[in-house]
Parts: structure tokens; sequence; C-alpha cells
């Protein structure tokens, strides 16, 4: 076995980066970017980057803070994707004098460096279970494709990545657009939440990367044969677009056509609302309004998750309080909202077993509860494929050139995550995946499949002086989303 020493001074020569891969290693090892995203075109290099940046990685952290094996995770989707995409390259690629591939019952499959180099280990993980690695320190994880694993995925990981004495650990994703994360990751990275920025959003940094920026493909002719792909395949895979990619399921939106600045909404026309109830995920509520023509504009939207209703009181979300800032919002701004078409599951009963999380041990289900605390419910009709069908009607142009479904951009979440639903591919392809962000869908096609119905007015109860303050805060959040957005630089 060779003995070669290597000087991490002249890693770069080691890992013989491109242009473009230079630069994602250079901003790797700048201390205000933790959460770096590789991403875009197909055939841009990112495989390749991922596991040299883990080798890179593990020598850097050596020679600046003298510490030995460090863990370093090197994950892929799923085990075929690892075997095919990093295990049989690293073999290939890695020199014999670096270290090796081995296999134990303490760290399961992993590459083991040569303790003259620090005994790095970088442990070779799927993520078919993130919850697997619950104990397990990173001090930098490197995930290949990215958007095609939900939010929760990243969300274990994120909370993985510390190291005791290690004070800039990182995150590394290379992927393409498209997948059941692409919300999350455009969100995160490239058209950051204006509204609700993440806690680290200035450590987030995005590298566009182009299929010109590997050039071990030039005049391989890959170039043409992404030229012959269908155009959102293309635009996805050839040119890296987060706009327009493969999968996608509503590919006739454009925020051009189908969201509209907010304008002063005449009385005379009719008001509804829809519901997607969530507590460990986002729940969703749409406010709409229906011209005499028969075209819908969404012009409020509340989106949050449960379990953070309120971060002054603390207070969890229960069918009361969301009732009550919902009746607080409406009486606020004097609307007459003819009925709220709700989430079929709000109807479960609690005591049969198909109960849903804060329902009445009465019995009572989440609906009944809203019902008698003032808001105007009716249960949505949940056949999935007419859903979208009928979403897909709204989202077409009338005679007039317009979308029949138009959003105010004031509902951030709505315009971001609807693009971005794709087809599931292992169940019904031809219904949206369900792992993805689709609760404003869910809330959309609600409303979309409903029919007027005029339940009774009701009017809604007393409220007690933290029921007041949670609509005033809720209603302020509102507020805060138009003042935003009007000033357009969301």
């Amino acid at each position: 076995m060779q003995t070669t020493q290597i000087n991490p001074i002249l890693f770069k020569d080691l890992a013989k980066f491109q242009p473009k891969q230079i630069e994602a290693w250079t901003l790797l090892q700048n201390e205000n970017i933790k959460y770096l995203l590789y991403g875009g075109a197909a055939g841009g290099g990112k495989s390749y980057f991922l596991r040299w940046a883990a080798v890179g990685l593990g020598l850097y952290y050596h020679a600046k803070y003298g510490i030995r094996n460090i863990p370093i995770g090197l994950f892929s989707e799923d085990y075929p994707t690892l075997k095919d995409r990093q295990l049989l390259k690293i073999k290939n690629e890695f020199p014999d004098y670096l270290g090796r591939i081995k296999e134990s019952r303490d760290e399961g499959l992993v590459f083991k460096a040569n303790e003259q180099y620090g005994g790095f280990v970088i442990l070779l993980r799927n993520l078919d279970d993130p919850s697997k690695y619950a104990s397990t320190e990173f001090a930098a994880e490197l995930v290949e494709e990215l958007t095609k694993n939900p939010r929760e995925t990243f969300d274990d990981l994120r909370f993985r990545l510390r190291h005791p004495g290690i004070n800039d650990v990182k995150f590394v994703a290379a992927t393409n657009p498209g997948g059941i994360g692409h919300a999350f990751v455009k969100k995160l990275w490239i058209k950051k939440d204006p509204h609700n920025p993440d806690p680290e959003e200035k450590s987030f940094y995005f590298l566009p990367a182009y299929l010109y920026d590997n050039e071990v493909l030039k005049g391989t002719g890959y170039e043409k044969q992404l030229d012959a792909l269908p155009e959102h395949k293309r635009k996805a895979y050839r040119d890296g677009s987060w706009d327009i990619f493969a999968g996608q399921t509503f590919d006739e939106w454009t925020d051009r056509q189908h969201t509209v600045r907010p304008f002063k909404i005449p009385d005379e026309w009719t008001r509804y609302m829809a519901m997607d109830w969530g507590v460990n995920k986002p729940f969703s509520v749409g406010w709409y309004a229906q011209n005499p023509d028969g075209r819908t504009f969404l012009y409020r939207e509340l989106y949050m998750n449960g379990d953070g209703f309120h971060e002054k009181f603390k207070v969890p979300l229960t069918p009361q309080r969301l009732a009550r800032v919902i009746t607080g919002i409406n009486t606020k701004s004097k609307e007459d909202i003819r009925y709220c078409v709700s989430d079929p599951a709000m109807w479960n009963d609690a005591v049969t077993g198909k109960s849903v999380r804060h329902a009445s041990t009465s019995g009572e289900s989440v609906a009944e509860r809203m019902i008698k605390n003032g808001v105007p419910m009716i249960k949505a009709d949940n056949d999935r494929l007419n859903g979208l069908e009928r979403y897909r009607q709204a989202l077409a142009l009338a005679p007039d050139g317009r979308p029949w479904y138009q959003v105010f951009t004031t509902c951030y979440d709505t315009i971001r995550t609807i693009p971005s639903l794709v087809y599931n591919e292992r169940g019904n392809i031809e219904d949206v995946n369900t792992d993805g962000d689709d609760h404003c869908y869910d809330r959309d096609r609600y409303y979309f499949m409903s029919r007027p119905a005029a339940p009774p007015k009701l009017k809604p109860p007393p409220i007690n002086k933290i029921q007041r303050a949670l609509v005033q805060h809720h209603a302020k959040y509102l507020n805060k989303q138009d003042a935003l957005y009007a000033t357009d630089n969301w």
C-alpha cells in the first residue's frame, strides 16, 4: 500500500475539481455559509463533488481542529442509488493510500481514512428511514437529490448536524429541480419565505449547476439528448429551471397569470372559506371571493403548524381556538362567509376509533366543535381525481384570457406550493404525491369540489381575554402579510 502524504492545501489537486466545483468548495470554507445547495441541471458534476467534498471536509476539520475520527455523512435516497452513484465510484476514484471502505456492526458501511489523515469516517447512508440515525452526530452532511425527500427528512438531518469542538458544521445538498421536496428546497434556498424566514436564513446559499459546467460531457452528445426531451423535462434537466420541472402536476401555473395584486373586493361578491386541518403538519385556511362571472379569487390565507399556533402564549391548536381566530377575523373585517368547506377528516367521530387529534372525548368531531364556535362548516367531497381535474379547470384561461382562479400576491404559501406539487410515482400516478406540501392544494380542492349550500348563519359566542389576544395576533399576522407583499419585494 502506498504511504504518500496528503497536504490539505493541495486537496483540490487530489480531487481534480472543475471550475464550478472549485467555486462550491471555496464557498464551503466560508464560515458564513452553513447550508450549501449545489443544484440545477443534470450532468453538472454534483455527485462527484459530494463525495470529494466529504473527503475535503474530513481533511479540513482535522487540520483546523486537530480532532480525529470525525464522522461525516454521505446520503442517498435509497441503497441502490447509494451503491450506483457513490459506493462504486468511491472504490474506483479514492486512492488506496487515503483509506478504504469497510463494514462493521457498530459503524455500518463507511469509508475509513487512514490514521495519518485524521482517521475521519464517511458514513455511507440511505434515507429510507432517517430516524435510524437519531443518536448519530455528523460534523458534515452531504445529501444527494435532496428534493426526492420530504421536509421531515431535512429536519431530521439538521437536528443531527453537530459535533463537539467543531463550530462550522456543514450541510451540502446536490439536487435537480422536482420531486416531493421541491417546495421546501426552493423555499429555503432559492425563493425564500419573506414573512416566515428560517432562523438561519443568512447561512443558506444556492450555487446553480449547469450542464456546461461539466467539461467531461463536452463533445459526448449528452446535451443533444437533453434537447430531445419534452419541454418540461428539458427545462429541468438541461436548464435547471426551478419554475418548470419534470413531474410537475400543475405546469399550467404561472405567477404572471395566476397571481394578482390585492384589490378591494366588492361587497356583492360571494365569499367562501375552505380548510385543510393539521396539527403536526401545517393547517391551511383560505378565504375566497367569487365574482358574477364565476372567477374565484383567493384573497387571504392562514397557514402554519398547529404546534406553533401562538408563540407568545405557547398554546397548541384546538378546534375552539382556531374557530375563535377565524370568527374574530371575519367579524373584524365585516365579511359574510357563505360557508367553510372542510377536510373530511375533521368530521370523524372520536369514539369510533376514526379520531382526529384534539377530538372531544364525548365523541364530538373537530368540525362539530368548530361549528359550535361560529364557523359555518360543511364537509368536503374528497374525490381526489375529480378534484384534481376541477383544479385544472380552475387554472385554465377564461375567454377574456385570464384564468378562472387567481391568487392575491399576499397568499405566499399558496403561490409557493401549488406549482411545486409533483405526481405520485409509486401510488396512483394520476394523483398528487401527498408526501409533498399539499395543504394549500387540498384546501383549494375542497373549495372547487363544493357546491353552494347555505348553512344557517351562526352567531359567534363571546370570547375571553386570551381568545381575543389570539384573534389580534393572527389578524396582525395577516396584516403583516398584506403590508409586506404590497411592497412587491417578496
